[in-house]
């Protein structure tokens, strides 16, 4: 394939409506994991947030509210608008946030049973969950769960960086292992 051919398919791409759609749908998941995902709403207001902007996207669409709208194939419609709406407040409130404040608590990880299979001894191990002092952030999961479970394993208490959102939404900005210097 040559230059001039790639570029051509690069333009056919972005004229397809459903490109767009698609793009959009990745930015909006890449922004509800390392921005939204920050807020400090509990599963439960998660659930309830989800459910009422879906439900308004539904209204808008099965209305007509809006009706270039309409044209768009459900199947893309209502997760690039009901993420794009959730998105979009929480990049608001994210981006405009303020006074940072600093908390620190001990931790323990979580350690559950690891069996390769049926025919292998199992044992306990530690996970990327951790359990902080007094159970605090017991209904915040997004806190207490990291990638790496190595980052975990050898220290003993997580120091949080909150600030206030724009919008009245408390926002994670960043954490730091530390080990305990007792």
């Amino acid at each position: 394939m040559t230059i001039g051919e790639w570029i051509d398919f690069i333009k056919a791409c972005f004229r397809e409506r459903g490109f767009y759609s698609f793009l959009f749908l990745i930015i909006n998941l890449l922004l509800l994991l390392f921005v939204t995902f920050n807020a400090q709403i509990s599963f439960d207001g998660w659930f309830y947030i989800f459910s009422g902007v879906f439900g308004f996207a539904f209204v808008i669409h099965h209305f007509k509210v809006i009706p270039k709208l309409n044209s768009i194939p459900k199947m893309i419609y209502y997760p690039v608008l009901t993420f794009g709406i959730i998105n979009l407040f929480f990049l608001v409130n994210d981006l405009f946030s303020s006074n940072p404040e600093l908390e620190a608590y001990s931790f323990k990880n979580h350690r559950a049973w690891h069996q390769l299979d049926e025919n292998s001894r199992g044992r306990m191990e530690n996970t990327s969950l951790i359990h902080l002092e007094g159970n605090k952030y017991k209904n915040i999961i997004w806190n207490r769960v990291f990638f790496d479970v190595n980052e975990t394993k050898h220290n003993s208490v997580i120091e949080y960086k909150f600030e206030q959102g724009l919008l009245g939404v408390r926002v994670l900005k960043d954490y730091k292992f530390k080990h305990s210097e007792e």
